[in-house]
């Protein structure tokens, strides 16, 4: 009597399946509700258009000096950036020697192959 209690294969084992009723009560499936169609859904369409409109003008209104700040920050931040290019540029360009950049490309020429004197007229 013991031993007709268990599955004899593995099989069998899966097959079993456990009497659960007295834990979980059974779930009825939901009724039907009846659908009621929407009407005038281009006017709620307008009148939420409207609301955010509404909604985005007071958030800025309350959020005006933030924002203001927000806004010269960044600001500040690009005219920092476009100064420190300035910088570099006008270094650069301080920095420039005329003769040097000639001598250079004299060099470049000449390693190249270019052995002409610009200096001794023929």
């Amino acid at each position: 009597m013991i031993d007709s209690q268990y599955p004899s294969t593995l099989q069998d084992f899966y097959q079993v399946e456990p009497d659960c009723s007295d834990f979980y009560p059974m779930v009825e499936e939901p009724k039907l509700q009846i659908v009621v169609p929407k009407e005038a859904r281009h006017i709620q369409k307008i009148r939420r258009k409207k609301m955010k409109r509404h909604l985005l003008k007071k958030f800025r209104k309350r959020m005006y000096f933030t924002l203001k700040k927000q806004r010269v920050a960044r600001k500040k931040k690009k005219m920092a950036v476009f100064q420190a290019r300035l910088d570099q540029i006008r270094n650069w360009g301080e920095s420039f020697s005329a003769e040097a950049f000639v001598q250079e490309e004299l060099e470049k020429a000449r390693r190249g192959g270019f052995y002409i004197s610009i200096m001794n007229k023929k």
